[in-house]
C-alpha cells in the first residue's frame, strides 16, 4: 500500500517529505479535493482518529 497524499487542517503537522502533505482548513474544499483524487487516482480515501485524512493506492 501507498501512501500518496497527507491532507490536514493543522499546519504544525505539515511535514516536508513523501508523501505531500498538505494544509487544508477549509472542509468543503478538503472534501471536494479529497473525492476528486480518489477518483482520478483510484485510490481509497482513509480519515484517522485526529481528523486529518490520507489517500492510499495498492501496490501492483
Amino acid at each position: 500500500m501507498e501512501i500518496i497524499l497527507y491532507i490536514t487542517d493543522c499546519p504544525n503537522r505539515v511535514i516536508t517529505g513523501h508523501p505531500l502533505a498538505l494544509n487544508m482548513p477549509n472542509d468543503a474544499e478538503r472534501q471536494t479535493l479529497l473525492e476528486m483524487l480518489a477518483e482520478t487516482l483510484e485510490a481509497s480515501v482513509i480519515q484517522i482518529k485526529n481528523g486529518d485524512h490520507i489517500i492510499v493506492r495498492r501496490n501492483g
